[in-house]
């Protein structure tokens, strides 16, 4: 069977659009007579309502602008900098930009493509030796460009090794650990933060130099982006940058990670800086000043199987109601940021925040519906639901068996039904119907079946023309000989962690150093979730319990061992018991040296001798 994704439908693209789009680009290079947009003369007061929750003298908030071509014509700030002492946010107010780094990053790239000293086709290996997963897996520059890697998400890697507080150096050795990735490169796109920061080793390497440097050099000096760096220690002081602040229940509180991911992440900037940096992509200056360093970023990456991935280097190529569209997003602690180019319209709009919400994103494109509401196709009727009674809807909710290891489950809330499809999120369902159901965004039918006594018994789901028919299952209810068969201690080498698994009533609980405990709920016999986290166990030909998978979203299938599988004559079960002892000294000769010692029989054999004598 076919494996089952509820994803929305994206076109391959075929040669002649890949050659139209290529022409569009060679044109826009040569000229930038694009269609003219008379902007609303209202255009403040669409802002104002746009962006009304940030209108405040008690939170945060944020910025937004408006440019045709090169210029700013229109630029709002609002709410607070810092709350503590009531400093207002203002246009000239520096905000991290999360992920929209990840454009920079690209650049310095291709900016060392073009001086001729790496292609971004290159192995990686050939710059950052010792990465034996990536090698192995001959993973290229522009794999982790444009997210097609397969390297699993350093962000979910670092908090299942318990670090909440972590150093480049300690990201680099879980990411050098990595022997087994999410799927074999170019084949899958999947967002992962750990390319870009891999990419940012790679300039180092390359040009001798850190990533802020050499941006500062070859980027933000040449454009004239006076105010704008990159932070790349944790606790770096930069001037005017608005704070980090997330509601907790009704007060604000900060947030701030103190930790860095340079290269994914970490660009400090203002209005008037990036503006700069978006009318470099009408007529670049940057190295030679050829449009193709332009072209090559814009140009969308089509994987191995034809399949177009919407994602350029460190861009996203698509469309907002059939209207050309060049932008990224960013998230980090607080901040929320988006920055995107209506290209044939010359139009451009940037929002900042520093509040939490998404209303940079939301109220980003929202403006931009706004101001091209005549270009954009007409939005298509909704298609109607009923409201089922509440007694129907609870007659779907249970188990429903989609394959060998993975379950659809129904849920309610009030009159609202949701399914969540092992590995995937959750997704509201609404009524055409009784028992038969449509998702919205996503060409997908839900039909629940029933036998002659009116009790369901299947549900179909129909995407694309491929019917899935799913039984019903009663939800597997775990025994407590089960649950023990299970409890017990697992270590991660490629992260060089532990998770325990304690019994807890009818179930068990994942506790993960430094991180939440998580309840395990079985619907199948070795397959339990955990909210947005699965659990699949494995066994030996005997039956026995020998390891658990766990996954989530941009990390998946992470191997943890059962330790007493390991034993005590495993070097890398010793190796890992002395890492976690000096793991506070993480990098320090400490730290190496007892990695080095534990790795020989004879100091182990000593370490038992020493506690079984002080033990008497």
């Amino acid at each position: 069977m076919r494996d089952f994704s509820l994803r929305s439908v994206k076109k391959s693209a075929s040669p002649l659009r890949l050659l139209v789009f290529g022409l569009a680009l060679a044109a826009a290079a040569l000229s930038h007579a694009q269609e003219s947009l008379a902007l609303p003369k209202d255009l403040e007061a669409r802002c104002d309502k746009i962006f009304a929750a940030w209108d405040r003298k008690d939170g945060p908030g944020g910025v937004v602008a408006v440019m045709q071509g090169d210029d700013v014509v229109f630029k709002k700030a609002y709410g607070l900098a810092n709350l503590e002492n009531s400093v207002p946010n203002t246009t000239d107010t520096l905000f991290d930009i999360g992920s929209i780094s990840k454009q920079f990053t690209a650049m310095c790239l291709l900016l060392l493509q073009e001086d001729g000293l790496l292609s971004i086709d290159d192995p990686v290996s050939k710059y950052l030796p010792g990465f034996d997963g990536l090698a192995e897996h001959k993973v290229t520059i522009r794999d982790l460009l444009t997210h097609s890697s397969g390297l699993r998400d350093m962000f979910v890697l670092m908090l299942l090794s318990g670090e909440r507080q972590y150093t480049d150096a300690e990201v680099l050795d879980v990411l050098k650990r990595q022997r087994t990735f999410n799927f074999d490169r170019d084949t899958q796109f999947m967002y992962s933060n750990s390319g870009y920061f891999l990419a940012a080793q790679i300039v180092e390497a390359v040009s001798k130099k850190p990533l802020s440097v050499f941006a500062k050099e070859r980027i933000f000096d040449p454009l004239g982006m006076d105010s704008t760096q990159i932070k790349d220690r944790a606790g770096m002081v930069i001037p005017d940058v608005a704070d980090s602040y997330v509601k907790s229940g009704k007060t604000w509180i900060r947030d701030d990670k103190n930790v860095t991911a340079v290269g994914a992440s970490g660009v400090q900037t203002c209005i008037a800086d990036m503006a700069k940096w978006v009318a470099n992509f009408r007529h670049n200056k940057l190295g030679k000043g050829d449009q193709h360093l332009i072209e090559e970023m814009q140009q969308p990456h089509i994987l191995s199987d034809g399949k177009d991935s919407h994602y350029g280097l460190g861009l996203i190529i698509t469309d907002l109601g059939g209207v050309r569209q060049v932008q990224h997003s960013g998230g980090w602690e607080a901040y929320r940021s988006m920055v995107s180019r209506f290209p044939d319209y010359d139009l451009a709009i940037i929002t900042f925040g520093n509040g939490g919400s998404l209303l940079p994103l939301n109220g980003n494109n929202a403006l931009a519906k706004e101001l091209l509401a005549d270009k954009m196709e007409p939005a298509k009727p909704e298609r109607p639901a009923v409201a089922l009674p509440e007694a129907d809807l609870q007659g779907l909710v249970g188990t429903y068996q989609l394959n060998s290891d993975k379950v659809a489950v129904v849920t309610r809330l009030k009159q609202r039904l949701f399914i969540q499809v092992t590995g995937q999120a959750r997704f509201e369902v609404f009524a055409a119907k009784k028992d038969d159901f449509f998702y919205r965004n996503i060409p997908a039918e839900v039909v629940f079946e029933r036998d002659t006594d009116d009790k369901v018994t299947s549900a179909t789901i129909t995407q694309n023309d491929v019917a899935y028919k799913m039984p019903r299952i009663d939800p597997y209810v775990p025994t407590d000989d089960y649950l023990d068969s299970l409890s017990g201690t697992y270590h991660s080498d490629e992260l060089n962690a532990t998770i325990e698994l304690v019994k807890s009533g009818k179930s068990l609980v994942a506790k993960v150093k430094g991180y939440r405990s998580l309840a395990l709920a079985f619907h199948l016999k070795d397959h339990a979730r955990s909210g947005a986290w699965s659990f699949d166990f494995d066994r030996d030909e005997k039956g026995s319990v020998t390891a658990f998978r766990i996954g989530t979203n941009r990390a998946i299938n992470m191997v943890y061992k059962r330790i007493e599988q390991h034993g005590s004559d495993s070097e890398e079960w010793w190796v890992g018991l002395g890492a976690r002892a000096f793991s506070p000294h993480r990098g320090s000769r400490a730290f190496r040296l007892a990695r080095a010692l534990l790795s020989t029989q004879e100091w182990r054999v000593g370490l038992l001798d020493d506690l079984i004598s002080n033990s008497r």
